[in-house]
């Protein structure tokens, strides 16, 4: 029986280099948008995540690693576990699917999401704020209507 030959070390360096990549491309991605979420399409809780923050009135940004597995050794190696769902809010690690409802229940999930500007937010003085395409924008509204718009 002939002994099977190893991989040339380039091609071995090539894998753990391009594993150390997707570290930094998880990390790039999360900082790009004020909620993140990495996902498989086969996940219920996945499903279950994304409802709860379209329901709280974000979009956040969808990250499907169903055909990427060294994405999710990835999110293991920063610390994600398990691995799916990851969330990230505000460009930092959140939790798993138990952390988000564990935080939406004692409710601070919504400040976290208002902190990262994420979602409208409304004092009592009639000021809303938002963010659109990454820029802070403020809107007066007295009595129902929009009196005043800054920022954009």
């Amino acid at each position: 029986m002939k002994p099977q030959s190893l991989p040339p070390t380039s091609y071995i360096w090539y894998t753990i280099l391009d594993k150390f990549y997707k570290m930094d491309r998880v990390t790039d991605l999360a900082s790009k948008k004020a909620a993140v979420i990495f996902t498989k399409s086969s996940c219920c809780m996945c499903h279950s995540i994304k409802a709860l923050f379209y329901e709280l009135g974000a979009s956040p940004a969808i990250h499907e690693v169903d055909h990427d597995p060294d994405m999710e050794w990835a999110l293991r190696r920063l610390g994600c576990n398990p691995a799916i769902p990851a969330v990230f809010i505000g460009g930092k690690y959140v939790g798993s699917a138990r952390d988000v409802i564990s935080l939406h229940v004692d409710g601070s999930l919504k400040q976290k999401l208002i902190e990262a500007r994420a979602i409208w937010f409304g004092g009592n003085d009639g000021v809303w704020s938002l963010t659109c395409w990454g820029r802070r924008s403020s809107i007066k509204v007295v009595k129902g209507v929009w009196a005043s718009v800054e920022g954009f």
